[in-house]
């Protein structure tokens, strides 16, 4: 039985005076697609909306508001800052595939920049719009990023994830990055840098690099747990590559295509513990060198 927008409104009103969060829907930008989804669900009209930058828009901070993107697939016309603290934006479990957020194809644009702590993103495909861009740039703590989709949409040009300096206790598990160059990208500057990332049971295909990290090496440490990941195909630019000499961490049963991991594509400090990885030779704990 469908609720009447009145009582939805009403009902809505209620959980917001008990600061529980509402929920928000993106939908495929036809009127006609609007109205039924409306009639179907048995939504309020007013929290249905054709842009996620609109529904974004009625989002409160640390409210635990939910922005549901159903099927469908969405281009950004510039970059979508993602400034809400505490936002869930998430498209159906099962359909990440067929929920595309689409980057501006326009150098350096990325298509979501995140800059409030506590966003979660989970459920979608989304792509950098050009060689120089980033499908997500992370820019404040505690981000989470769970089974998404990071294609590229020029075969091995966009990016995958950046992560800047103040993006702390962020977490990337169940993702998929495929023909990306820059899968994962730890972005530091003199200041400092992302500290304490985790990357968990993702699978990266033919990218172009895996995980790296760049900026003011010299002074910043970058505390990183790689946890079951597995690399397919050939990577032409390196797999784990840490240059900043200060980086700790831990990288552990992971998969790597190669036939040894006595490779120029690793970079591993001292302080990184290498333990239990794979490649066509079997599990070692040697350190690549």
């Amino acid at each position: 039985m469908n609720i009447s927008n009145r009582m939805w409104e009403a009902l809505e009103s209620l959980m917001a005076h008990f600061g529980a969060g509402r929920v928000f829907y993106v939908i495929p930008s036809a009127r006609a697609w609007k109205e039924q989804f409306v009639i179907d669900k048995g939504v309020s009209v007013h929290n249905v909306f054709t842009s996620l930058g609109d529904a974004l828009g009625q989002c409160s901070a640390n409210r635990g508001d939910i922005i549901m993107v159903e099927p469908g697939t969405y281009t950004l016309t510039a970059a979508q800052a993602v400034s809400v603290a505490g936002v869930t934006i998430m498209g159906r479990k099962g359909f990440a595939r067929q929920t595309i957020i689409a980057g501006l194809a326009s150098a350096g644009v990325n298509a979501l920049n995140i800059t409030a702590a506590d966003v979660k993103l989970c459920h979608l495909t989304i792509q950098g719009g050009s060689a120089t861009s980033f499908a997500v740039s992370c820019r404040s703590t505690t981000t989470v990023i769970e089974d998404c989709y990071f294609d590229s949409k020029l075969d091995g040009g966009a990016d995958g994830i950046e992560f800047q300096n103040g993006a702390d206790e962020c977490q990337v598990s169940d993702c998929v990055f495929e023909e990306t160059f820059n899968s994962l990208l730890l972005l530091s500057t003199a200041a400092g840098g992302p500290d304490r990332l985790t990357v968990e049971r993702c699978l990266f295909r033919n990218v172009v690099v895996m995980i790296t990290d760049a900026g003011s090496a010299a002074s910043v440490a970058n505390r990183l747990v790689v946890n079951n990941c597995v690399s397919q195909g050939t990577l032409v630019g390196g797999y784990i590559k840490l240059n900043t000499v200060l980086n700790t961490g831990i990288v552990t049963n992971c998969s790597f295509a190669l036939a040894t991991n006595a490779a120029a594509q690793f970079v591993i400090p001292a302080g990184v513990f290498w333990t239990a990885n794979a490649t066509e030779a079997g599990v070692s704990t040697a350190r690549p060198a």
